[in-house]
């Protein structure tokens, strides 16, 4: 399942927010009948996770990926609902991927997801250590101001609020997660196992 394999029982599974996976588990019932996916058929989940990859692959070429619509909201839930018995199918049948006659594999993938629980905490370690992954914007600025930031602040009195730089941070902690190091204070990982999809040499985004 990847390079995290090694190390994600060490952290807890991420799970969703309750009202989303309220949504997912009425999918599965639509889907199979059942929440639980035990002697389902896998090749059938597999070939259904594909064709929702594929309707969604159709309207990002329609809409374009930056473009989210209903239809997009719905078929994302759809394939979070078939991810997720796809997940505990391999897992019951001691299976990490399948083969589809399309020339496609659905395979399993684990993903460290940061959380920030303690902002402050994570905050003054990152000032000290890691100042590259915060950001800094100002409130009440107007456009003149903007052009000369620094001093305005200071003359102004202004608060500098600051906050963490997600994408960055989620490198850094995976980084951390590999390496076997310690996650920065006011923050942990969860380990979020999905089914992907894989067409030749190309896999899904």
């Amino acid at each position: 399942m990847g390079k995290y394999s090694h190390v994600k029982k060490k952290y807890p599974a991420f799970q969703e927010e309750p009202s989303y996976q309220q949504l997912v588990d009425n999918a599965k019932q639509e889907l199979l009948g059942t929440l639980d996916a035990e002697g389902a058929n896998i090749n059938a989940l597999a070939a259904i996770f594909s064709e929702y990859n594929a309707k969604k692959k159709a309207l990002y070429s329609k809409y374009g990926s930056d473009s989210a619509t209903d239809a997009e909201y719905e078929i994302n839930i759809y394939k979070k609902a078939l991810s997720q018995l796809l997940v505990d199918a391999f897992e019951e049948q001691g299976m990490s991927n399948v083969g589809l006659s399309s020339g496609a594999t659905v395979y399993l993938e684990d993903t460290p997801i940061p959380v920030v629980k303690d902002k402050p905490a994570a905050i003054a370690q990152l000032l000290e250590s890691m100042p590259e992954l915060l950001t800094i914007s100002f409130k009440g600025l107007s456009a003149k101001q903007y052009k000369s930031l620094i001093i305005w602040s200071e003359k102004q009195k202004l608060q500098p609020e600051l906050g963490i730089h997600d994408g960055t941070l989620k490198a850094t902690i995976r980084d951390c997660v590999l390496q076997g190091r310690p996650v920065p204070p006011g923050t942990e990982v969860f380990f979020l196992t999905q089914a992907k999809l894989k067409n030749g040499a190309s896999a899904e985004p």
